[in-house]
């Protein structure tokens, strides 16, 4: 089993080191190669598996990004706040989870001095004007454009409050479990905030409890690949998330019993109880 996984491994670095996308049509014939090559050589067909994988959803990844033609569009989208909101001088950002399929399935969304109480989970209808995700191309330095590829955002939005016909409208609160997941961290930032005067100590707080690094400035950057103490702050992040997943799972399996013995208890009550 191990060694099928190293294959697998092994194509998919191939197809993220290939000089161009093969095309949709060539990846179909990969991936017939890999199942008439798997009863006789599993491990090779596993490795043209992974390529054939690593391809079909770069592809994927590639048309769900909104074009250059249509950007500076406005366009009015609903959608889910699918991460924290993070302030970037008086604006917000944070990752919007479209319902329609005629935008990208994740848009970055910059909402300057947006209305009190934005929170992830949150549904709203907003009048976006949308750009193609692209970034400024500096040699050696930070590839944005590949950045947001990598992390599914499709387009860059930002929301036009003088559109008239285009309302800003809150329709509720998502159910998923992400939006559950990202409520926590949401109380657990405001919590750090609350209990911690120094902005140095609460950014450091946030990238080890909950993942959160967009507060860390350049300074504490600088300091922790000094000390070679930045690796710390991504694998907490980790654990982080695999402990909030075990929370989920525990949850799940104890709500039944709950709701035999107590009609009032919500399953937000038990989760933290859980927690």
């Amino acid at each position: 089993l191990r060694g099928l996984m190293l294959a697998f491994g092994a194509g998919v670095m191939a197809m993220a080191w290939w000089p161009a996308l093969t095309p949709k049509s060539g990846l179909v014939s990969v991936l017939a190669i890999a199942a008439l090559l798997f009863r006789f050589v599993p491990r090779v067909a596993i490795f043209v598996l992974g390529f054939g994988w690593c391809g079909w959803f770069a592809h994927g990844a590639i048309e769900d990004r909104w074009t250059h033609e249509d950007s500076g569009t406005v366009h009015s989208v609903v959608g889910e706040v699918a991460s924290l909101p993070i302030r970037v001088g008086e604006s917000k950002r944070f990752e919007f989870a479209t319902q329609n399929p005629s935008f990208p399935k994740k848009v970055r969304v910059y909402w300057y001095r947006p209305i009190s109480g934005l929170e992830p989970g949150q549904v709203w209808r907003l009048p976006l004007k949308l750009d193609a995700p692209n970034g400024q191309l500096n040699i050696g330095g930070f590839d944005y454009e590949r950045y947001l590829l990598v992390e599914g955002i499709g387009a860059i939005g930002r929301v036009d409050a003088t559109q008239a016909a285009l309302k800003i409208e809150f329709l509720g609160k998502s159910n998923s479990t992400s939006a559950f997941l990202n409520t926590i961290r949401q109380w657990l930032s405001d919590r750090l905030k609350a209990t911690t005067t120094r902005l140095d100590i609460v950014s450091l707080k946030q990238a080890l409890l909950i993942g959160d690094r967009s507060g860390i400035n350049q300074t504490t950057h600088e300091l922790l690949s000094k000390t070679g103490t930045s690796h710390l702050l991504a694998i907490s992040g980790l654990h982080i998330g695999l402990m909030v997943g075990f929370v989920v799972l525990m949850m799940k399996l104890i709500w039944p019993i709950c709701a035999l013995f107590a009609d009032t208890v919500s399953r937000k009550e038990v989760s933290i109880v859980v927690a």
